[in-house]
């Protein structure tokens, strides 16, 4: 029996469809091979992989063997697979995995930014969130550091500021690096409708742009 592998009633919202990265497809699982369907639960690519993501940009990340690849809506590969991991494309960018270092493809499937990082996120905002030398940094879309690592943790850019963590305390900084809150919270998420959560003490509350808290720390989570 096919496991739809999306909730299915999730399928009925129009704001889902705003997460298949426009082709209108959604992988399923089939007898141990991956395909995908689409808003009506029509089997448009046949399950044929071994594993298949969901589809950003209108490419989706594929599984073939032990390689990653990814195919377009029609399931024709556009880029062969010939990577040991994939993400989904963001900002025309992708993050791939050779001899475990992570690095980024353009949507031809050329390395732009060379493997060489422990870890990476996709790209937000026009910068890409990596692990180097045991610490959190930034870079362009050729792999240039932006802001050096130099965090002990860190987020993804959103609203023009990203959560960054230095010596056991959370602040944000701008896409330049130069700190707009300083550290101060025991832990934070990101910015979102100009409104952030964070953790003071054992509460949280949320604070805006300025550091500001407009609704005062008094939830356990």
């Amino acid at each position: 029996m096919r496991r739809i592998v999306l909730l299915v009633g999730m399928l009925i919202f129009a704001g889902c469809l705003n997460q298949d990265g426009g082709a209108g497809l959604f992988p399923i699982e089939e007898n141990d091979r991956w395909g995908y369907i689409d808003a009506q639960g029509k089997v448009v690519i046949n399950p044929q992989f071994d594993y298949a993501e969901i589809f950003s940009e209108k490419l989706a990340p594929v599984k073939v063997g032990q390689r990653w690849g990814y195919i377009e809506p029609s399931g024709g590969l556009v880029i062969n697979p010939r990577f040991d991991g994939a993400g989904k494309f963001s900002e025309g960018r992708a993050r791939v995995i050779e001899q475990g270092k992570f690095g980024y493809i353009d949507r031809e499937g050329r390395i732009v930014v060379e493997p060489s990082f422990i870890w990476a996120e996709d790209f937000s905002e026009d910068r890409g969130l990596v692990l180097y030398g045991g610490k959190w940094g930034y870079v362009d879309k050729n792999g240039h550091f932006i802001i050096n690592p130099q965090f002990d943790w860190a987020g993804n850019f959103s609203e023009g500021l990203a959560m960054v963590l230095v010596s056991g305390r959370c602040g944000y900084i701008n896409p330049d690096g130069q700190f707009i809150i300083n550290p101060q919270f025991d832990w934070a998420g990101d910015f979102s409708e100009g409104r952030a959560g964070v953790k003071s003490g054992n509460s949280w509350g949320y604070i805006d742009k300025s550091g500001r808290f407009v609704i005062n720390p008094q939830f356990d989570e």
